[in-house]
């Protein structure tokens, strides 16, 4: 917003996250009155109805994943999010300490590459919205990439090891007729 006093320009700023953190509003507008201390001040200026959002999304749920192989892991966008403000605009995966860069809140997945076979890797996802409020990582998931073991044949092939989830073990029931 900018006014002329005595004919000279001046431009105001206002960082709205300084006095309004941690909102979100769709009726918010400044008014300021111009004086240069030796002449009275003019009328006031009042600016058009803007949006204010200081507001990270939140709520972030943890990550699923897609297909795995030993040395790739999908992982998709969560479901869970909260933005109450300017709407989502990015989305960042996080592996273990390193942030895998931000992608278009239009991406549902990212493949994670060039991973060591065997291993577990942890998981969490950040977002962005379109007022640039970034948000914390939400909740971790873990996965692991394939095992690769090698056949022992000449023909220097190897085999997929795919883990399996643990299944509770029940005690069998033995039945007999008479």
């Amino acid at each position: 917003m900018s006014a002329s006093v005595g004919g000279i320009n001046h431009s105001f700023v206002w960082q709205s996250a300084t006095d309004l953190s941690n909102i979100t509003t769709t009726t918010a507008y400044l008014r300021i009155r111009p004086s240069d201390g030796a002449v009275a001040a003019t009328s006031w200026s009042t600016s058009t109805v803007f949006r204010i959002d200081n507001q990270a999304p939140d709520g972030i749920g943890a990550p699923v994943f897609g297909n795995v192989s030993a040395n790739s892991i999908v992982v998709n966008k969560p479901e869970i999010i909260t933005e109450n403000g300017s709407g989502l605009w990015q989305w960042q995966v996080k592996r273990d300490s390193t942030e895998l860069g931000f992608n278009p809140v239009t991406t549902t997945a990212i493949t994670d590459q060039s991973l060591s076979s065997n291993t577990q890797y942890i998981y969490s996802v950040q977002f962005k919205d379109a007022a640039n409020n970034i948000s914390s990582y939400g909740n971790t998931s873990a996965k692991s990439t394939l095992a690769v073991v090698s056949s022992g044949s000449s023909g220097g092939g190897s085999i997929l090891v795919v883990p399996v989830p643990a299944v509770a073990t029940s005690t069998p029931v033995v039945s007999t007729s008479t």
